[in-house]
């Protein structure tokens, strides 16, 4: 089990280390996935929106409640998974660098 160092650090720390950590390759790489993953959690909770909309408008069935509710729970799960990568990277990268 990991030691929660980045979340014991103080908030500027935080900044320094995110800032730090995105100068290297492997963080370079992890901020163009998560931006790609965080774009998809964004989308995917903006077409919820629209479908709860569009359907209240043109008196569909029910369903497509359902499937804006699927589809918001899907693009809440994307958000809160790359939030909780982001921080096992920082995390990661804090512990090697304290190393």
């Amino acid at each position: 089990m990991l030691k929660n160092k980045y979340q014991r650090m103080s908030r500027i720390d935080r900044k320094k280390l995110r800032k730090e950590f995105f100068q290297t390759d492997e963080g370079k790489n992890a901020r163009v996935r998560s931006i790609r993953v965080l774009s998809i959690a964004i989308l995917c909770i903006l077409y919820a929106a629209y479908l709860v909309i569009d359907t209240y408008i043109h008196k569909e069935s029910a369903m497509f409640y359902v499937y804006a509710g699927f589809t918001f729970i899907a693009g809440v799960i994307f958000l809160i998974a790359i939030l909780r990568i982001n921080q096992k990277n920082y995390n990661r990268f804090a512990l090697k660098k304290g190393n």
